[in-house]
């Protein structure tokens, strides 16, 4: 398994790549962290999740209860 801040760098340098230029590690994490009962709003919020999730099947990030 990966050094989990590595995977949430990897994706914030995905995403500003892709145009979002703010996104951070620390907003990642914070998307990855927010409580289950939190509807995902948003399309950063809505990426993130896509590619957290993406990084879970990949084994790259433990497998985690929160919805991606």
């Amino acid at each position: 398994m990966a050094d989990e801040q590595a995977v949430y760098e990897a994706i914030a340098q995905a995403m500003r790549d892709y145009g979002y230029r703010d996104v951070t590690a620390a907003v990642v994490r914070e998307i990855d962290e927010a409580p289950p009962t939190e509807e995902r709003r948003g399309v950063i919020s809505m990426f993130a999740a896509r590619q957290l999730q993406e990084a879970r099947e990949a084994g790259l990030l433990a497998p985690g209860d929160r919805p991606t």
